[in-house]
C-alpha cells in the first residue's frame, strides 16, 4: 500500500507540474502575434480555459480585471497550493503505513 500511495503522490505532482507548463505556455503565447485560430493557441486555450474562466469571473466581480490578466498567476498559485496539500497528505499517510 505504501508504494501505491507514494506513486499516486508522485503522479499528482507530475500532473500538476505538466499542467503548470501548459498554463505558462498559454500566458506566453498571449504575448505572441499568433492568429486567434492558430493550432497551438487553440490547443492551449482548450486545455486551460475551463479553469481560467471561473477565476476571471471572480476577479471581475471584485473589479480586478484590467489590462493585465492575473488569472494564470492565481491558477498557478492554486495548483501549487492544492498539490502541496494533497501530496504532503498522501506522503504522511504512506509514512504511517
Amino acid at each position: 500500500m505504501y508504494t501505491f500511495i507514494t506513486t499516486l503522490a508522485r503522479l499528482i505532482d507530475a500532473a500538476v507540474w505538466a499542467y503548470s507548463l501548459v498554463v505558462v505556455a498559454r500566458a506566453v503565447t498571449s504575448w505572441l502575434p499568433l492568429e486567434p485560430g492558430h493550432p497551438l493557441r487553440r490547443c492551449l486555450e482548450v486545455a486551460t480555459e475551463p479553469l481560467l474562466q471561473p477565476i476571471r469571473k471572480i476577479l471581475a466581480r471584485f473589479g480586478l480585471i484590467g489590462s493585465i490578466d492575473w488569472s494564470p498567476l492565481i491558477l498557478l498559485l492554486l495548483l501549487y497550493l492544492g498539490r502541496d496539500l494533497v501530496v504532503r497528505g498522501l506522503l504522511r499517510l504512506a509514512a504511517r503505513l
